[in-house]
């Protein structure tokens, strides 16, 4: 009788351990496959100005325009400092600032990285899509300047001096009034204008958040306000 509990007992301890290393395996297996996470993106050459638009751009260069050490706008300062960048956003994701790339973002910047950061892609390569033209609009302009560049400070239920580049109604709801011309027909007098073409410590984006705006961005903003700020 007691040989027969000792097997009953031993086979039940087998089946115990053999099932929980079957659960084991399930459960463990499927952290280390990341094949079909990237395979697509891995199959597609991805140039810096891919990932500038799909990533630095709309996520980091508001605040790594020309400051932090960084700057994610020039090709050569993103190369040399590709492992800070891959060990901030993709190992201990404490970039961007307003949080971690989304899991398809990271997964891009890392396929770019594992490429070998290009900076061009092989004439045969699929291309991005051609960029859209400044247009005097507040769509294209919060499109192509003001989510890059303005969005980090002036946005929220408390943006950075009463100006919110939101929506806009929140622009010209602003007790600053940035878009009202204190000269009619003046583009030059608008608050707006005179904070993006100033040199000193109010220029904005702040001198040491980044770049001032080109010619080309500020031409357009003063023709948008020119044209009385259409939407």
């Amino acid at each position: 009788m007691n040989a027969n509990i000792k097997i009953i007992f031993g086979f039940l301890i087998f089946a115990v351990n053999f099932s929980s290393c079957r659960f084991y395996y399930k459960e463990k297996a499927p952290q280390g496959d990341t094949s079909t996470t990237l395979s697509s993106d891995a199959k597609t050459k991805i140039s810096y100005q891919m990932v500038r638009e799909k990533i630095f751009a709309p996520k980091c260069i508001s605040c790594h325009g020309d400051s932090g050490g960084i700057n994610l706008e020039s090709y050569a300062s993103t190369k040399q400092n590709l492992s800070s960048i891959e060990r901030t956003a993709l190992i201990d994701k404490t970039m961007p600032k307003n949080g971690p790339l989304s899991t398809s973002e990271a997964n891009f910047l890392s396929s770019w990285i594992s490429q070998g950061a290009p900076e061009n892609i092989d004439a045969g390569a699929p291309t991005p899509e051609p960029q859209e033209p400044f247009k005097p609009t507040f769509t294209s302009l919060k499109k192509k300047i003001f989510d890059i560049r303005c969005m980090s400070c002036h946005s929220g239920t408390a943006p950075e001096g009463d100006v919110s580049f939101e929506s806009l109604d929140a622009l010209r709801g602003s007790p600053r009034q940035p878009l009202e011309m204190e000269d009619e027909g003046d583009p030059d007098t608008s608050g707006l204008v005179l904070a993006i073409t100033r040199e000193d410590s109010k220029q904005m984006p702040p001198p040491d958040q980044g770049e001032k705006l080109s010619e080309e961005e500020i031409l357009t903003i003063r023709q948008w306000i020119k044209e009385a700020a259409p939407e």
